[in-house]
């Protein structure tokens, strides 16, 4: 594990787009087996998440239209901090806080999301009191510092997600890049990546081989997106699972 001093002398989180590195790395994560680093190909980066929760809230944000920049393990300044803390008198932490993901919108405005597993991450009947109140009080604090800096701020539970629909963007936006495309099924998810064609990707895994079978024009499609950018859309109901 870096120092906050090291991370903040590598200037972490200053950085915009390609450039930018979060406060913390999924190497440098306690969470042996839920950090991830994944592949933005929007930003063209290393994305660095901690938690499955915050893989899959990324991969749902990331397919939304008017999305400018996602940010993940954004720094909390620390003499901010202190000033919340001393406002609300809550005891200062050790550490340099960090915010789960930061979302910009082209429209200027920004949601800062905070990622929990489950409601008891943040109720925990059987904790001591004191632990239970630091739960929440960081929570506060982040909700607060983001309110100074004008922008909304979200708790998400995992258990709340579809995961079949973050399987399923994933899936997709692995062929965002045209680099990445070698066969008919990789074009069609380019397609499904840049929303010319839209699929029902909410109720069960997107059966791509099939819809190639059935789906005519998918090479002239992609060529024709490649060209110039602009193929229409189409919108194909009923299409998510084996056998349908």
């Amino acid at each position: 594990m870096k120092s906050d001093k090291t991370k903040l002398d590598e200037k972490r989180c200053l950085g915009e787009g390609p450039d930018y590195t979060g406060f913390i790395l999924a190497r440098e994560s306690g969470s042996i087996g839920t950090a991830v680093s994944v592949y933005d190909p929007i930003a063209g980066r290393k994305v660095e998440l901690l938690s499955q929760g915050e893989a899959e809230l990324f991969w749902i944000i990331r397919f939304w239209d008017g999305v400018k920049e996602i940010r993940e393990q954004m720094m909390l300044a620390p003499e901010i901090v202190a000033e919340i803390c001393t406002e609300f008198e809550f005891r200062r932490p050790s550490h340099i806080l960090s915010t789960d993901l930061l979302v910009e919108y082209e429209n200027g405005n920004m949601t800062a999301y905070s990622v929990k597993s489950d409601r008891s991450a943040l109720f925990q009947p059987n904790l001591e009191p004191r632990k239970q109140r630091r739960i929440l009080e960081r929570q506060k604090i982040e909700q607060e510092y983001w309110r100074r800096h004008g922008a909304e701020f979200k708790i998400v539970f995992r258990t709340d997600l579809n995961p079949v629909y973050t399987r399923n963007v994933e899936a997709a936006m692995a062929f965002y890049d045209p680099r990445f495309v070698n066969s008919e099924e990789d074009m069609l998810k380019y397609l499904v990546a840049h929303k010319k064609i839209r699929i029902d990707m909410e109720n069960g895994p997107v059966p791509y081989a099939r819809l190639c079978r059935e789906l005519p024009d998918i090479k002239a499609r992609y060529r024709m997106a490649l060209r110039d950018g602009n193929t229409g859309q189409i919108r194909l109901e009923g299409y998510y699972a084996e056998g349908n």
